[in-house]
């Protein structure tokens, strides 16, 4: 499907299936794992860094076509993100064609709907609250505490909104202040307000980006969410011992059995799944029916080494951790 799909609203504009993202600068933290999700999901989207020129209005539409269908601030204050103009005629353009703004990190002096800001130490931890299930509940598990580390975070403590205005938590410390939260403004403009920075790496990034790209694209996107897996095989090659003392150990029709299955699996599930097995080379010798048939079938597999005979390598010296690898 095209990037550019659009949706007529009631009134018959159209807005483009397509987020921005606006940054402060091309090195800006929350870029990375925001490109991560975007393009990990096949989101349509684009990147505008504000520069000294403030963005023309029609950067965001024009004539009843709005471009984007929601807007992402990498930041909302004198900690990041664009420039106070762009961010203002960004959220122009929002309130105008009724489209929601997230933004990633508002720390004190933001103009975020989120007030007095204070600093805190990290790790931070956060509880989800019951509005976060709308964002999250779908692929977290909300009892599990959120951590956030390493990085730059702030809270806040709750307020009496602005008259015409909500604030609902989403994210709270011990304390109950708050660390995320949907506001909603005079007039009906909506923003999802992250008060700590997001970074590549960083496990609440990777746990939340997702949950605010579909909230602020009201759930109306190309692409979709997709989980992986690397499936890995340990002690390929090494017997075991089974209850009773029976030693059992792979045979070559087993590693041959093994590749019909990831065949069929490949037919009927993903064409790029493959074994990772995970091998101790102690047990290998070339008259091994095990051995010839891995040389034979060994390229439909992934190998990586797991020591040569499964010694614990907590006390292992330098020499000895070289030899077993």
């Amino acid at each position: 499907m095209s990037s550019t799909a659009s949706a007529a609203s009631s009134d018959d504009r159209l807005i483009d299936a397509r987020l921005l993202v606006l940054a402060g600068s091309a090195d800006d933290r929350a870029l990375a794992p925001l490109r991560r999700e975007l393009d990990g999901a096949g989101m349509p989207y684009s990147v505008l860094v504000s520069t000294a020129v403030p963005l023309p209005p029609q950067t965001f539409g024009r004539d009843g076509h709005g471009l984007y269908n929601g807007v992402v601030f990498t930041g909302c204050g004198p900690g990041g993100g664009p420039s106070d103009a762009d961010r203002t005629a960004a959220e122009l353009y929002a309130a105008s064609f009724g489209v929601r703004t997230a933004c990633l990190f508002a720390g004190p002096g933001a103009k975020s709907g989120i007030e007095g800001a204070m600093a805190v130490s990290t790790p931070l931890t956060l509880s989800f609250a019951p509005a976060a299930r709308q964002l999250f509940g779908g692929y977290l598990n909300l009892a599990t505490p959120l951590v956030v580390d390493a990085v730059s975070a702030f809270v806040a403590r709750p307020a009496a909104p602005a008259p015409g205005s909500t604030i609902t938590p989403l994210l709270t410390d011990g304390a109950g202040n708050l660390a995320g939260a949907l506001v909603r403004k005079e007039g009906g403009a909506e923003q999802l307000v992250l008060t700590f920075e997001q970074a590549s790496g960083a496990s609440h990034s990777g746990q939340l980006l997702f949950g605010v790209l579909v909230w602020v694209s009201r759930g109306v996107f190309i692409g979709e969410k997709r989980a992986y897996f690397g499936p890995q095989v340990d002690d390929m090659f090494m017997g075991t011992r089974l209850r009773g003392g029976v030693i059992y150990r792979m045979s070559g029709d087993d590693l041959r059995n093994a590749r019909r299955w990831q065949e069929q699996a490949r037919a009927t599930a993903s064409d790029d799944l493959r074994l990772t097995l995970a091998f101790n080379g102690s047990e290998v010798d070339d008259t091994d029916d095990l051995t010839k048939v891995a040389r034979d079938v060994g390229r439909n597999f992934l190998f990586v080494s797991h020591t040569f005979d499964h010694r614990r390598l907590d006390d292992a010296t330098y020499p000895e951790m070289t030899q077993e690898l």
